[in-house]
């Protein structure tokens, strides 16, 4: 699964946790595509294997859906891009 990330705070990138169930439900893993303005991270992706998927940081705000009742949380990884910058080769 390929997700875009606009913004990267102290070096993690946050993503919605239904998108890190969806993978984990997969078995797949979550590359992430780097789509926003800081020039340090551009065309920079990071790949996060299943087992990983884990280990991600909760974090403590709760945000309501945008579409739908409830709630959900963002959960922080830790910016580490892929070495290979083309991506993989098929």
């Amino acid at each position: 699964m390929t997700k875009k990330v606009k913004t990267i705070w102290q070096g993690k990138a946050g993503l919605h946790e239904k998108y890190i169930k969806e993978a984990l439900e997969k078995a797949e893993e979550l590359e992430l595509l780097y789509a926003g303005t800081q020039a340090q991270y551009k065309n920079q992706r990071m790949t996060i294997a299943p087992e990983q998927l884990r280990s991600g940081e909760i974090g403590k705000e709760a945000y309501p859906e945008k579409h739908g009742e409830g709630f959900y949380r963002l959960i922080y990884f830790k910016w580490t891009p892929d070495k290979n910058p083309q991506g993989k080769l098929l």
